[in-house]
């Protein structure tokens, strides 16, 4: 009678279970990256660099702003002036490392600053970024440090809304590693593309008009838009959030317009070298 090989059929069973093992060990391994790839996602999740509640509302308001403003202004936003203001309170001891590191570009190296009125006022360049930031020191209170921040970018500088939205999110996020709470506000001023310009802003914005002032060729109009996310209270327990103002010397000049969040801020007549 023929008899099987037996230890044939052994070797053949083992070779056929030796291999889930081996695919059993690939998926352990596979799930243990997976659950180390999650932990690190977790871990840096809580702490990663994050904005405070005052830098959202800035960077929203910007964006929104940006937007708004495209299509009222001749060659669109990109060709206008922009200043953004900070008023922030720094605790005296980090007032002057918080400067320090305005003034630094991303390999800690000093960038060259004007300093005047005996130190008080800091003014150069934001390290990888166009225009001018200018850091004023207001004096020191119980509240802190009092600083103003502005950074200034003259018309044509930027290409699009993120050039505008990363130097505001730098700023923002020193202030907030310096403990700083603040307020902001923003302004953008060029020439009107067309006619109509703050009645078409006010639809867009799904603004309500608060206040209106006319007087020498000068429109203003202050209004609140549900869409922005800061406000200021206004007269007769009103809130406000965006105003706007043109400009028309005479009848034969191109009408201006600035466009301010929540109010604007400094002169809004003059359009500077914007033809």
């Amino acid at each position: 009678m023929y008899m099987p090989n037996q230890s044939a059929y052994v070797n053949r069973m083992s070779a056929v279970t030796k291999k889930p093992k081996r695919n059993l060990r690939a998926v352990v391994l596979a799930l243990f990256v997976i659950a180390a790839a999650s932990a690190w996602a977790v871990w840096q999740t809580g702490h990663e660099e994050k904005l405070g509640r005052e830098a959202q509302q800035l960077l929203h308001d910007a964006e929104l702003l940006w937007t708004w403003s495209d299509a009222e202004l001749k060659d669109g936003a990109s060709a206008a002036e922009w200043t953004v203001r900070w008023s922030a309170f720094v605790e005296p001891d980090m007032a002057q490392p918080f400067i320090n590191g305005l003034f630094t570009d991303n390999e800690g190296k000093p960038q060259d600053k004007l300093i005047k009125d005996n130190g008080r006022t800091v003014a150069g360049s934001l390290a990888g970024y166009t225009g001018q930031l200018t850091v004023h020191s207001i004096g020191t209170s119980g509240k802190g440090e009092e600083l103003m921040i502005i950074y200034t970018v003259p018309a044509k500088s930027f290409e699009n809304k993120a050039q505008l939205i990363a130097p505001l999110r730098e700023v923002s996020l020193k202030l907030s590693k310096a403990g700083s709470s603040f307020s902001s506000s923003m302004k953008v001023h060029g020439l009107t593309a067309g006619s109509n310009a703050i009645r078409a802003l006010a639809a867009k914005s799904q603004s309500e008009e608060i206040d209106r002032y006319e007087d020498n060729g000068t429109i203003s109009v202050t209004m609140f838009s549900p869409l922005l996310q800061q406000r200021i209270a206004a007269q007769n327990g009103l809130r406000a959030n965006l105003q706007a103002a043109a400009h028309q010397a005479d009848e034969y000049s191109t009408e201006t317009i600035t466009i301010g969040v929540p109010l604007i801020t400094g002169d809004y007549t003059s359009a500077g070298s914007l033809e």
